[in-house]
């Protein structure tokens, strides 16, 4: 077998619907599903061979059918790329950690699959941390050893828009048009690393031929809306190569325990083929219907350990594009599902390479039915975040022409809209976080809030933020004292204030560094003292206005 590896750079937002219950909202996957990319490569197929889809099946053409129906091509999905370049795969839902460590790094998790985990050693864990476990937040995870780097995407891109009507070209008032929905995509600037498993060694001169045609490629929705856009990036093949990593399989005794995990989702059918939404959930019946359904898959027969297996249900979705339909929706077994099952016999390592490679259950050349043997053997492990710094030898965005002085000036006007936008997001967040939901003992007085408001008055109509601190200088020891006891962000009010009327210093409050600032064709706002001070009095009368609110709040509360 021929492994072909390629990397997907996202050069726009994409969005790749998943199952939602929200007519009006529409999320996206966080990975890239096999089946947008074996779409890429049958158009490109059709295109080399000048094949008219709308006059022929593509089905009953012999290659075609080889290469992308039954198996012949099995292009996998496209999961998050880490920082050292490798591919993420699906958190295992078998890993635990306590609660409170969610903001501590690195931190311990647990293998709840472990011959020597039970429910005792739980409790006891929990008892004393004084916390309770639950499972891994990251949908994606690296493992090397006794290590588990955690992979987050960027934070989605929400948009929303409005639907226009089709013949006018606009939104209009009328029944089911103009309605408003929300896009969550993908964030553009993200790798994801995929791969195609080619079984024929004649094909794979083919299969790099279609990948190398154009580097350049859409997916998902929403097309001429800006979204979808990506370069592809194909690596040099190999003839062997495990998603896990290089660790070796070894064969397994009778009776002796086999890890089993699912890289992506999986479709199985039960014995009177109705779809499999999960396996070890349920009290098992007399008749072990879940080993059986799970040895007719595997090719041997096995046992499931219920105590140590960890299953989840989801939804299989899609889109036909020949048909211009969605396909319907089928129960499927989630991605990180990890089951402890006992094989009958003797399993041979060229058993277990052979269901690695070709995975199990339907809809195998999209990517479904991938699953790996023998991972996570450790009892504990820990784990660290992927910190995704600007780094050119990971995220290098494709050449963009020279702007003109005309489209330059333009380009920065849609920046800086576009930065105006995360600063009201960001200030409305650190007010809730440090105001709102704080539990702030100790409240300034309503007339020191006011006579901070008079200066922020001043400030603003001077367009300097020297005006407050010359005004606070001028305050009595009195109200020093009130700001100075008022609590905010874990310090003083006046220390919060002092330290946010420094240069720049809003910025790292909101989080906002000019690195990370949002760009348009190349080009980022300019960072000037207009901007910062203009930030710097919208977050402090944002946050005064806050704290008038919870002043209020207090008074109206009834007295224990």
């Amino acid at each position: 077998m021929n492994i072909l590896p390629f990397r997907v750079y996202l050069e726009q937002p994409v969005l790749i619907a998943g199952p939602s219950g929200d007519p009006n909202s529409v999320t996206s996957l966080d990975y890239l599903p096999g089946s947008l990319l074996r779409g890429v490569m049958i158009g490109r197929y059709l295109g080399l061979r000048k094949i008219d889809p709308h006059d022929n099946d593509l089905a009953v053409n012999p290659e075609a059918r080889r290469l992308f129906f039954d198996g012949g091509v099995r292009c996998l999905n496209a999961y998050l790329l880490s920082r050292g370049g490798q591919r993420g795969l699906p958190t295992p839902l078998t890993l635990l950690h306590l609660k409170k460590t969610d903001t501590e790094q690195p931190y311990t998790a647990y293998n709840t699959a472990d011959e020597e985990w039970n429910e005792e050693k739980r409790r006891e864990i929990e008892r004393e941390a004084q916390d309770q476990l639950k499972s891994l937040s990251s949908p994606y995870c690296t493992v090397s050893d006794t290590a588990i780097t955690s992979l987050n995407t960027a934070p989605s891109r929400v948009t929303v828009h409005v639907q226009r009507d089709r013949v006018l070209g606009r939104a209009t008032d009328l029944p089911g048009r103009g309605a408003i929905f929300q896009y969550e995509a993908l964030s553009e600037g993200q790798w994801f690393a995929g791969a195609l498993l080619i079984e024929q060694p004649d094909d794979l001169a083919l299969m790099q031929q279609l990948l190398l045609q154009n580097k350049e490629a859409w997916l998902g929705r929403s097309r001429s809306a800006n979204y979808g856009r990506v370069r592809i990036e194909v690596d040099k093949p190999v003839s062997r190569w495990r998603e896990i990593g290089e660790a070796e399989l070894e064969p397994v005794a009778a009776d002796h325990p086999l890890a089993i995990t699912l890289l992506s989702d999986v479709l199985l059918r039960d014995i009177f083929g109705v779809p499999v939404a999960s396996l070890a959930q349920q009290p098992l019946v007399s008749e072990r219907v879940d080993d059986r359904i799970l040895s007719s898959y595997l090719g041997f027969e096995v046992q499931i350990d219920p105590a140590r297996s960890f299953s989840a249900a989801t939804l299989a979705a899609g889109f036909n594009q020949t048909w211009r339909l969605p396909l319907p929706q089928q129960p499927a077994i989630k991605a990180g599902s990890h089951f402890i099952v006992y094989p009958r016999e003797v399993v041979s390592v060229e058993q277990l390479r052979h269901v690695e490679q070709c995975g199990i259950g339907e809809r195998r050349p999209e990517g479904y039915g991938r699953i790996a043997f023998q991972w996570l053997d450790e009892a504990v492990y820990c784990v660290t975040k992927d910190e995704k710094k600007k780094d050119k030898a990971y995220a290098t965005p494709r050449d963009v022409a020279t702007l003109s002085a005309t489209g330059r000036v333009a380009a920065q006007r849609m920046a800086l809209r576009l930065l105006e936008q995360r600063i009201d997001l960001e200030i409305a967040k650190y007010v809730r976080d440090q105001v709102i939901d704080a539990q702030v003992t100790t409240l300034p007085r309503n007339s020191q809030l006011g006579r901070l408001r008079v200066l922020l008055r001043q400030a603003r109509k001077d367009g300097n933020t020297v005006v407050i601190d010359r005004g606070m200088a001028q305050f009595k020891e009195v109200a020093h004292n009130q700001l100075a006891n008022a609590r905010l962000a874990g310090r003083s009010l006046r220390t919060w204030l002092d330290e946010l009327l420094e240069t720049d210093a809003v910025w790292k409050a909101l989080n906002l560094r000019p690195d990370l600032w949002p760009k348009v064709a190349g080009v980022q706002p300019e960072s000037d003292l207009v901007l910062t001070t203009r930030t710097t009095l919208r977050l402090i009368e944002a946050v005064l206005t806050g704290l008038h609110r919870k002043q209020r709040q207090s008074k109206e509360e009834p007295q224990a």
